[in-house]
């Protein structure tokens, strides 16, 4: 039927010698829009060419092509899409449809602010009976609606849709979206509308984050994309604010990003998503990765670092994070000329047989210190290493290793530190005295020993080209790339703003062809570097990699640790002054009066903490 009337709409507005041409492209984006054939991104721009092209042949079908502005959306091309909506007004001005639609393409342009703002006016009533309820969700907020989410959707699909379409484009609430959506394609209507609800779910569907199942237990899966916190710790950057930052946390896991990394030397982090996990309503689900990182001073030291030194860090990691157990606990060794870390490797697995942490990985270990774990039993289901485009060192021979035990490789420096993105594309070199913080400054070394910043602009115009031909950014074609080396499970992206959420998603689906790859490699084919193992640059501390890290972090017993546990026991206590269960934290106050036991036998022992602090652990204990 609405092929049928805008058939007359276009006779109407074309000669007869155009009219069958122009019908016949119309319909043809139209098909394409909907039909997409798995692949949407592609056919979302082949539907707008078609549509282009018929306005190419007539000028006059402008207002008609309102299939042209959802064409516009699905491709990206919103700009195009506020002015096709717009234009259509002038003959379907009393359309709800294009009202919404107008003001979703606003959206994506100018945030929700600016589109409500500038809503499109209806020049007449739109008596469907879902209608003016969309009217109000979109212009007002589902706040705003008199009845509740069960009833609006009984109203029909197109109801459920928009219902759909605003948690997932308005609020990026994919979670909250996706029983709307799923509910409107199982019962489509009989139009073409129909078909874009069904084709809209599919694309929705196939969007999903993409998992890997880890080895032993197939119920515990890792998103491809990993939430990175290493940009989150204090003294990383300037102007840190924790309120965006724990927003941010729950708008990845509402799309879909529900792990998170850090470590336990990352300062604040741990705390900052265990605050998440308590506050925000999304926590179901959400998976915790952190680090075991003994400091390098003592790694030769046998009293010290015990199995109850290794206990007590990573318990004191659950306490920060609110947890029972950590996912993945990743094992650090500064210094393998040191060779206890298989020692130590067997009491983290102690404390998997404890169930204080479910699996176990490693973190900066070369293929030589891989295999000795291994080999001693220990069951290693991951390491985290640092793979880019720019740095290659895994392939030589860690990847053979992954893939002989199936283990995967958690990538870090994917983007280099945002070198990897088109911000960069064209500038001339910056000094690394003038880089705004740690992250730059190591990713700038890595340039330098990948063959200096001409060969690093060379490889960004390479990718540039790459992520033309799919019409996606060069950090997208980065993750991509990754991605797609053998052994690579995931990616670690640092996610200081909920702004790349949407790259992440498509960078996860982007499959480089051949050729692409083949572009790539014959830049990074010319390069001299960085050569040799993983990790081997860094661990030297007397070069230039080396003399940036920090290697003694963990601060067990010292006057910093001690003001830290104070903060948590007060915090703990105003849990209990607001009126929370005791019950509930139970768990809680048996891991801190632990720790606090620990403190002050440590300062007892050591004399290291000032008497207000050790007054202020009496009063507290």
């Amino acid at each position: 039927a609405a092929f049928q009337i805008q058939s007359l709409w276009l006779s109407m507005a074309t000669s007869a010698s155009t009219a069958i041409q122009s019908n016949a492209l119309v319909q043809k984006g139209a098909a394409l829009l909907v039909d997409d054939g798995g692949d949407g991104n592609v056919a979302s721009h082949a539907a707008l060419a078609a549509f282009d092209d018929a306005l190419a042949s007539n000028e006059a079908l402008r207002p008609y092509l309102w299939q042209r502005g959802l064409a516009a959306f699905y491709a990206g091309k919103f700009a195009i899409g506020v002015e096709q909506f717009s234009s259509n007004m002038s003959v379907n001005g009393s359309d709800v449809e294009e009202v919404v639609w107008h003001m979703l393409c606003r959206a994506k342009l100018d945030g929700i602010d600016v589109a409500r703002a500038n809503m499109l006016q209806m020049n007449g009533n739109d008596d469907r009976i879902w209608a003016d309820h969309v009217l109000q969700l979109f212009k007002c907020g589902i706040e705003a609606l008199p009845l509740s989410s069960e009833k609006l959707s009984a109203l029909g699909s197109y109801m459920s849709f928009y219902l759909g379409l605003y948690h997932e484009e308005l609020l990026d609430d994919r979670l909250s979206a996706e029983p709307y959506l799923k509910e409107a394609q199982g019962n489509p209507t009989d139009d073409y509308m129909g078909r874009l609800m069904v084709m809209h779910y599919r694309r929705f569907c196939n969007e999903r984050i993409p998992v890997i199942a880890f080895k032993g237990d197939c119920s515990y899966n890792c998103p491809r994309v990993i939430v990175g916190g290493w940009q989150l710790s204090a003294g990383h950057h300037e102007g840190f604010d924790e309120t965006s930052a724990l927003e941010n946390m729950n708008n990845h896991v509402k799309a879909g990003f529900n792990t998170f990394d850090m470590g336990d030397i990352y300062t604040g982090v741990e705390e900052m998503v265990g605050k998440y996990v308590r506050t925000y309503d999304h926590h179901q689900g959400v998976q915790l990765h952190s680090k075991f990182v003994p400091d390098l001073d003592i790694l030769g030291n046998d009293v010290k670092l015990n199995q109850e030194y290794v206990r007590r860090v990573v318990q004191r990691s659950c306490n920060r994070l609110q947890v029972d157990a950590l996912d993945l606990c990743q094992f650090h060794w500064w210094d393998t000329s040191i060779p206890r870390y298989i020692e130590v490797a067997q009491y983290l697995n102690q404390l998997r047989k404890e169930n204080l942490v479910r699996q176990i990985g490693l973190t900066n270990f070369d293929a030589s210190a891989m295999a000795e774990i291994i080999a001693a039993g220990v069951p290693i289901v991951s390491t985290q290493i640092q793979y880019s485009v720019l740095d290659q060192r895994p392939k030589q021979h860690v990847e053979a290793l992954c893939l002989k035990h199936g283990i995967h490789m958690l990538c870090y420096g994917v983007l280099a530190g945002g070198f990897l993105t088109d911000r960069w594309l064209g500038v001339e070199e910056v000094p690394i005295d003038k880089l705004e913080n740690r992250s730059l400054v190591k990713y700038r070394l890595i340039i330098d020993e990948f063959g200096g910043w001409t060969k690093y602009q060379e490889l960004l115009q390479a990718m540039k080209k790459v992520g033309d031909c799919h019409q996606t950014s060069i950090a997208e074609v980065a993750i991509a790339f990754v991605l797609s080396r053998p052994g690579v499970g995931s990616c670690i992206i640092g996610a200081t703003s909920s702004k790349h959420i949407q790259s992440s998603l498509k960078a996860c689906h982007l499959k480089l062809t051949e050729s692409d790859l083949e572009i790539i490699d014959a830049v990074a084919a010319t390069t001299s570097g960085p050569r040799g193992p993983v990790y081997e640059l860094e661990r030297d501390r007397h070069g230039r990699h080396g003399r940036i890290m920090r290697y003694n972090l963990q601060e067990l017993g010292t006057e910093a640790h001690v003001m830290e546990l104070i903060r948590r026991i007060r915090q703990y206590c105003l849990y209990i002054e607001e009126g929370k269960s005791l019950k509930t934290h139970e768990t809680m106050r048996q891991r801190l009066l632990q720790e606090l036991m620990e403190v002050e036998r440590d300062y007892k022992a050591t004399n290291t903490v000032i008497p207000a602090l050790a007054q202020q652990l009496d009063q507290l204990r």
